[in-house]
């Protein structure tokens, strides 16, 4: 079995898919018509909900940024 490639999505990308989600569309067909996995659905998601940044760079602590230097 191949791996697919990793895909990266827009900030823009991601709040519009949040906002089909929060204006009722179906999971399934969000993640059909996008392509996407359920888990970045839902980590998009709770991402919006708890107020963080779609970057994960910004959600990092500073004794993560002390450890990756």
């Amino acid at each position: 079995m191949s791996r697919q490639k990793r895909q990266h999505f827009s900030q823009s990308f991601k709040e519009q898919i949040v906002q089909l989600r929060a204006s009722g569309k179906p999971r399934q067909e969000i993640l059909k018509e996008y392509g996407m996995s359920p888990s970045v659905l839902d980590k998009w998601v709770r991402q919006s909900k708890q107020g963080e940044s779609f970057s994960e760079r910004e959600n990092r602590t500073t004794e993560q940024e002390e450890l990756l230097q």
